[in-house]
């Protein structure tokens, strides 16, 4: 339960103080860091968080940037053809507020993994998709952690890089 609690707070302690200054911290731990600053532009793993192991794999969240210059409904119509070419159970594919919402099951090696990810467009150029990702037979107790994180991700656009809180989008 305490390791629970911790990565819990870790999770949800990511606090955005302005467009160049995200401080991480945990007052049950103790700690604070400033995370590395990512440059303008770039592509690819943004951070991950980590849930501790479990059967041999972390349930982890991830935030990824990736190039796409077309709409979020062109992102969702790509992501489905890949849904469908990897044989993945799809539970939800919604759009909403401009968020686009997976759930899925998959195979990944002989195990099945459960993904929970919302994809955001930035700009013109690129989507920011946040994946919370755990064993499907660990869902029960891990999913519902890495959603209220995964949930709590926004994109700063250039009216609000300057945002001290988050709220949820429904």
């Amino acid at each position: 339960m305490l390791v629970r609690t911790l990565v819990l707070s870790l999770l949800m302690a990511l606090t955005v103080l302005s467009a160049q200054d995200a401080v991480l911290s945990d007052g049950d731990l103790g700690f604070r860091i400033t995370p590395p600053n990512v440059p303008q532009g770039i592509t690819g793993k943004v951070f991950a968080f980590f849930l501790p192991v479990e059967d041999g794999f972390a349930a982890n969240v991830v935030m990824v940037v990736q190039d796409y210059e077309g709409t979020l409904a062109d992102y969702d119509t790509l992501s489905q053809n890949q849904f469908k070419d990897v044989k993945a159970n799809v539970l939800i594919d919604a759009m909403k507020n401009e968020v686009l919402t997976f759930e899925y099951t998959q195979t990944v090696q002989g195990r099945t993994v459960h993904f929970y990810t919302r994809a955001f467009k930035h700009g013109d150029k690129q989507v920011y998709a946040v994946c919370g990702t755990c064993l499907e037979k660990s869902s029960a107790q891990q999913l519902p952690i890495l959603k209220a994180s995964v949930d709590t991700f926004r994109p700063l656009h250039a009216a609000t890089k300057s945002a001290t809180t988050a709220t949820p989008v429904p």
